[in-house]
C-alpha cells in the first residue's frame, strides 16, 4: 500500500471481497499486520479501513472521498517486525467489501521520521500480512474505541470523537442492554 503526504495526494488502496456479507448490527474484529517497507524512512498516522456494500472503482491515485469506519492514529513505523492494526466495526448490513488505505487529505496527516535516509516526495510504502475479519462473539471483553479526543485544555469532545462514540449507541440498541458498566 503506497500513500504520500504533501505530493499532490497520490494513494493506493487494497480493496479485498468479503466471503459472505456482513449481517447488521454484529460487532466485527478486523486485523491486519503492517510492516514500513525497508526503503522507507517516514511513517504516517490516519490509516484507516473502509466497508463497503459495493466494489469502489478506484480509477486514479487521488483520495477516495469516503469516511474510513476505522481509524488509527498510530505512526506504524517497524521495518523488522509486523505491527498488528486493530479496531471493532458495527456493521450497518449488506457490506461486502473492505478497502484499506489512507483516507485523509495531507493537511490531516502528520508524518514521523523513522530513521536517516531520503525520503521520496513523502512517499510511504507498507506491507499488509494477514488481514481477517471475525465476528465478536465475546463482548464481556469489552469494544475498542479509538480516536477519542477532546479539545486541548478542555473537556469538550472534537466532532472526530463521533464516529467512536456511536459505536456505543449502537451496542446498546441492538443488543438492548440495561446496564452499562
Amino acid at each position: 500500500m503506497n500513500t504520500s503526504v504533501q505530493t499532490e495526494e497520490v494513494r493506493e488502496y487494497v480493496q479485498l471481497e468479503l466471503k459472505d456479507s456482513l449481517v447488521e448490527g454484529n460487532i466485527y474484529l478486523f486485523e491486519m499486520y503492517l510492516s514500513l517497507a525497508d526503503k522507507w524512512h517516514i511513517s504516517i498516522n490516519k490509516l484507516g479501513v473502509y466497508f463497503s456494500n459495493e466494489l469502489i472503482q478506484i480509477n486514479n491515485t487521488k483520495v477516495i472521498p469516503v469516511l474510513p469506519d476505522i481509524i488509527s492514529s498510530d505512526f506504524y513505523s517497524n521495518k523488522i517486525e509486523w505491527d498488528l492494526f486493530s479496531g471493532d466495526y458495527i456493521a450497518h448490513g449488506g457490506e461486502k467489501y473492505v478497502v484499506i488505505g489512507n483516507f485523509n487529505k495531507d493537511k490531516n496527516v502528520q508524518i514521523k521520521v523513522v530513521d536517516s535516509g531520503p525520503t521520496i516526495d513523502n512517499y510511504v510504502y507498507y506491507f499488509i500480512d494477514n488481514v481477517s475479519l471475525k465476528l465478536n462473539t465475546n463482548l464481556s471483553e469489552g469494544i475498542t474505541l479509538n480516536n477519542i479526543n477532546f479539545k486541548t485544555g478542555s473537556a469538550e469532545l472534537l466532532t472526530s470523537s463521533n464516529i467512536e462514540l456511536d459505536k456505543i449507541v449502537t451496542v446498546l440498541d441492538y443488543e438492548h442492554h440495561d446496564k452499562v458498566y
